[in-house]
This record gives C-alpha cells, structure tokens and sequence, in this order.
C-alpha cells in the first residue's frame, strides 16, 4: 500500500538555512538597527546614568543589566550587554566626527528646528573663493 505523505527529499543532516530560525532571528546577528530602536536605546542608557549616584557618566553594573534586560523584553531578543557596548561606542564615534565638522567648518546647525546655518564670515569667505573660481584670469 503506497502512502499519500510526501517524502522529504533533504537529508536529516543537512538543514535548509535559507530562512532564519525562531532563535537565530532573535539574535545580534540578524538584528537591525531602526531609528526607534536607536531612540530607545539611548533613552535605555539615560536612564541607565541617572541610576548611578555619583556623577560619573559610565554605567554601573546594575545598570548594563538593566538595559540588557529592558531591550530584550521589549523587541523579544537575547542580546549580551557587549552588542550594545559596540553601538554605544559607534554613536559615540559619530557624534565625535559631527561635533569636530560643525566646529571646524563655523556651520550650526539649531537642534530644535533642523535649520541650518552659517556665521557671516564664513558666507562672505564662501562668496570670495566662488567669485575667484568663476572670475580668475588665465
């Protein structure tokens, strides 16, 4: 008698790893940073700061823990406190590079309103070097 069930055609040893498990999407190495995420994280870290009672702007123990365990009961991961470590330390490079940029070129940017701008000397220094490209004689 033929059985109607279809046989599986992979073998028992190789596993198909096209498509993420249950537990491996809920690791670092499929996680995605968002915005939001970002947002959260940093929020995660104030709080995480303001925990400590002196004024030392490093996180205690304590508080890594409870970032760890804030961040991974609200998006479900599994997440050591090292991943976060290597995010923080990347934001930390950026805002470095940001604030090195707007200190050298005399940009400012208005933290509230996105609006971007100049001092008048830079403007007028702008307006002089454009003026020789266009005007120079060869």
């Amino acid at each position: 008698m033929a059985s109607n069930r279809r046989q599986n055609i992979n073998s028992s040893n190789e596993a198909d790893t096209s498509f993420p498990t249950k537990t491996s999407a809920r690791t670092e190495d499929n996680f995605k940073w968002t915005p939001s995420r970002e947002r959260m994280f940093l929020d995660l870290c104030d709080q995480g700061i303001a925990m400590n009672t002196y004024r030392i702007k490093d996180l205690s123990p304590f508080a890594k823990e409870f970032i760890v365990q804030k961040f991974n009961e609200e998006f479900h991961l599994n997440i050591s406190y090292k991943f976060f470590k290597e995010k923080l330390d990347q934001l930390k490079r950026k805002y470095k590079k940001y604030s090195i940029m707007l200190k050298s070129t005399g940009i400012v940017v208005d933290p509230i309103t996105s609006v971007i701008s100049a001092y008048e000397s830079w403007w007028k220094d702008r307006e002089v070097s454009t003026h020789d490209l266009f005007y120079s004689k060869k």
